[in-house]
């Protein structure tokens, strides 16, 4: 008898823990194990590597507001990169592109300059439809 209770209840727990998979509208595809990011780069007028003191990106759809933008400096050429968005973020955009407003401060100034990103639900990796690569301050 007490083998089984043991068997009703270890199915009982087995069903219970069983999830039922969510539904999704994207069709079966591929996707590659690469891991891929969107960077901007900035320098001086001169092609000279320069840092900024400030940097936001803000989605125009849905008012997220990145303040944490990782920097990072090639050791061979010197090159500072600010990494804008990545596949970690892929569901924050929008299969058609979302636009974000890039916020930045230097010691030369302010600017602001636009970039359209690319994700989504069914999507493998992010995307940069446009903007700038190179930024000049």
């Amino acid at each position: 008898m007490k083998n089984l209770s043991f068997l009703f209840f270890l199915i009982v727990f087995v069903i219970a823990s069983c999830k039922k998979k969510a539904e999704s509208n994207c069709s079966a595809k591929v996707c590659t194990e690469e891991f891929r990011s969107v960077v901007l780069f900035t320098q001086t007028n001169g092609g000279t590597p320069t840092e900024v003191n400030f940097i936001q990106v803000k989605n125009n759809r849905t008012g997220k507001i990145y303040n944490n933008i990782q920097k990072t400096t090639n050791p061979i050429n010197g090159k500072i990169a600010y990494v804008i968005a990545t596949d970690n973020q892929v569901n924050d955009f929008s299969e058609t592109g979302d636009k974000l407003i890039i916020s930045i401060t230097s010691n030369n100034g302010s600017m602001t300059t636009e970039m359209t990103i690319a994700g989504g639900e069914c999507a493998c990796h992010i995307e940069k439809i446009s903007g700038a690569e190179i930024l000049i301050l």
